[in-house]
């Protein structure tokens, strides 16, 4: 089991150590370096002294990934500072993930030792040509004497040129398909200049100085101990690891909505409640999603893909709400100590684009609606205890263990299927959020008739089903949303933390939600108040947006 002691006394540590260090590095010199496209060397350099690639490590392979929710705060907090560091240092995790699924021990052990020397690691998975299409990749992996023959071109790839390390998806099957891919690690150090041409840097929207190229390889050997997982299985193995990387996603998105309504608040002087209300909806989500990489992986096929769609979606709305708030000043940069939120809005929208854009993740959720809304599936007492765990925060997460993470939700979702249940669990708190209650039951409701009456013989997934999909991340946001407070409610970590008195961020997140499935009630004048009062509070004090972050601090995990 994981949550140690020690480990939440080292992330507690790392983490202020991470944010005083990235205080020295001000906004007007980030500023700089995006204008100028240039990789931000200086801060990787420290990132790498602080040690923060060991948080990509798993602790049984010597590093301080001991569960994946400590992990991505880290995340988070690099993101709210600058996203383009948190995007260009965050990729190895990325590039690691496939080894720490499928890899043999002594494949795990290297690359450990690689990483913890702050050697990055890239993940190599798109190509020009085909985009989010990764069944028809054309690189191919031919096998010879000793090992695998690779050419072809792999483009769009986070520090395809930095990486010392490339995790690369190539062909090994003529016809293709889900069966014929496999993973190679190609150790770019030991590779002749012939063999591996590196591309140029591409000009991007936002996140400038990350090292967004690609590269080609022609007549690249690799031995066949390069090979991870076992032949033929390579998107499937990728498939399963984007089911944790989709989730980290979603502390970038935190991390920017941070920044974001610091900015707003600061500049403005303005408190954007309903703001606030949609970051704490969304870092509900996140928490569950990412406990449930451990404690729920049965569910993470849908939890991911849920995650991965709603928390950027939810970050860029709110994102753009207070670009308009702040009017030509969201323009203008070098006026403040904060940043420019044309920057933060520029570098975040890439987020939804990353591991499966929207409609990938939407597309996942449609193909599973007979299992999530439609049957109901017997959850077993081992499907039970893991969303307890999951979803009660003192409780410690069992190890990861990435062979039970399944390509489909087999079980349904269970924080969706126990959505009734938590909402009965309410006690006297349903009085409080009465008339949210009754709109996510009949949205629920509504939603599993809405797509049983969907055509599912038509050639083209219809816009009816991507709506529907989007209502159900919706849901299984509020879901998140009602587990963590009837579970955490009577935790002594948060007996004095405002946001937990009355249920009061419970009542902010499903209002934020209950929004998005076309609610238009107004928050009663005491709510919007002690809102406005809390998220002054925290800006000032330099916190992340947050219903979490606070008392966690104080007791220590």
């Amino acid at each position: 089991m994981t949550l140690t002691t020690g480990h939440d006394a080292e992330l507690l540590e790392t983490d202020a150590r991470l944010r005083a260090m990235l205080a020295e590095f001000g906004q007007l010199r980030i500023e700089a370096d995006d204008e100028a496209d240039a990789f931000p060397v200086a801060i990787w350099d420290r990132l790498n002294a602080l040690g923060i690639q060991r948080f990509y490590i798993p602790s049984t392979l010597g590093g301080a990934l001991a569960d994946y929710e400590s992990s991505a705060r880290l995340t988070r907090t690099m993101a709210r500072h600058d996203v383009t560091v948190a995007v260009a240092h965050g990729k190895t995790y990325l590039g690691a993930v496939c080894t720490w699924i499928a890899g043999t021990d002594a494949q795990q052990r290297w690359l450990a030792e690689i990483i913890a020397r702050g050697v990055p690691v890239s993940w190599a998975l798109t190509e020009r040509d085909h985009g989010s299409d990764l069944t028809s990749g054309e690189m191919c992996a031919e096998p010879v004497e000793g090992g695998y023959r690779l050419d072809g071109e792999k483009w769009l790839i986070n520090n395809a040129s930095k990486g010392g390390v490339v995790c690369v998806l190539a062909r090994t099957g003529q016809g293709g398909g889900f069966g014929g891919f496999g993973l190679f690690l190609i150790d770019k150090r030991t590779v002749r200049p012939d063999e591996f041409t590196a591309l140029a840097k591409e000009s991007t929207h936002g996140i400038r100085g990350a090292d967004i190229s690609g590269f080609r390889a022609r007549g690249l050997t690799v031995p066949a101990d390069a090979r991870v997982g076992a032949d033929g299985h390579g998107l499937e193995i990728v498939a399963r690891a984007l089911q944790s990387t989709r989730t980290m996603c979603a502390y970038l998105s935190l991390g920017a909505a941070d920044h974001a309504l610091a900015l707003a608040v600061s500049e403005s002087g303005e408190l954007p409640v309903d703001g606030f209300a949609a970051q704490l909806a969304g870092e509900a989500l996140a928490t569950v999603a990412a406990r449930g990489i451990q404690a729920l992986p049965g569910d993470q096929a849908a939890l991911s893909a849920a995650v991965k769609y709603l928390v950027p979606t939810i970050v860029e709305d709110l994102i753009r709400d207070l670009r308009r708030q702040l009017g030509p000043w969201a323009l203008v940069a070098g006026h403040g100590t904060g940043g420019t939120m044309a920057k933060v809005e520029r570098d975040h929208r890439i987020v939804s684009l990353f591991d499966g854009n929207t409609l990938v993740n939407l597309h996942a959720l449609i193909s599973n609606f007979p299992i999530l809304l439609w049957r109901s599936p017997e959850r077993t007492a081992e499907d039970l205890e893991g969303l307890r765990v999951c979803t009660t925060l003192a409780q410690p997460l069992p190890d990861f263990d990435g062979d039970r993470l399944t390509l489909r939700p087999r079980r349904g979702a269970g924080v969706l299927a126990g959505l009734p249940d938590a909402l009965e669990r309410l006690g006297e708190d349903h009085a409080l959020v009465a008339a949210e209650v009754d709109q996510l039951r009949a949205a629920l409701t509504e939603l599993t008739e809405t797509t049983r009456a969907l055509d599912r013989h038509a050639v083209s997934t219809p816009a009816e089903a991507f709506t529907a999909a989007a209502r159900l991340c919706v849901l299984m946001g509020a879901a998140a949303a009602v587990h963590l407070w009837v579970n955490n409610r009577d935790d002594p970590m948060f007996a004095e933390d405002e946001l937990w008195t009355d249920a009061l961020w419970l009542r902010l997140a499903l209002h934020a939600l209950c929004e998005r499935l076309g609610a238009r009630r107004p928050l009663p004048t005491s709510v919007r108040e002690r809102a406005a009062r809390i998220l002054r509070d925290q800006v000032g004090a330099g916190e992340p947006i947050s219903f979490l972050f606070r008392a966690r601090t104080k007791v220590g995990r």
